[in-house]
């Protein structure tokens, strides 16, 4: 979602103030149904540029979508669905989560970085006490990443 209006819009849709999230910051949030009940849980990411990534269960993007685009009227926002054919999540968890990011170029103060001249965004956000960083990346380097992953986990 983005637009001069998309975290105004994107606040009144769901329960959590997205407004007071920061560039690079990610929480958890629900849309509720007008009876209070839970429809969807999602995870929010704050991007530059009046940008916001809502991050659904598998298989709930286009009725979360959906919905969204149903109560946009007038707000100057552009709605667009990324599917697993562009983007892929990748969570990385554990004690070592954040080194071998590091070791493959992760900037641990910027949440956007580049593997092999492919962009990917790194939000931490973790999992109890253990460390988990949401991984968004390209569809055509998604196996190279996760190869690199793996050889590195072994190294550590």
């Amino acid at each position: 979602m983005r637009g001069p209006d998309a975290g105004t819009f994107l606040q009144g849709m769901e329960t959590s103030d997205v407004l007071q999230l920061e560039v690079g910051q990610i929480h958890s949030s629900l849309i509720c149904g007008n009876k209070g009940k839970i429809q969807h849980h999602l995870l929010i990411l704050r991007s530059p540029s009046n940008q916001w990534i809502v991050i659904c269960d598998p298989g709930e993007g286009r009725s979360v979508g959906t919905l969204l685009d149903n109560f946009h009227v007038r707000e100057d926002l552009k709605l667009r669905l990324l599917n697993n054919e562009e983007m892929l999540r990748m969570d990385l968890i554990g004690p070592f989560a954040d080194n071998i990011l590091e070791k493959m170029g992760h900037d641990p103060d910027n949440f956007q970085w580049v593997f092999e001249g492919t962009k990917v965004l790194s939000y931490r956000y973790d999992l109890g006490r253990s460390t988990r960083f949401i991984n968004l990346v390209n569809m055509e380097q998604y196996k190279n990443l996760l190869r690199r992953f793996l050889n590195l986990r072994t190294l550590i």
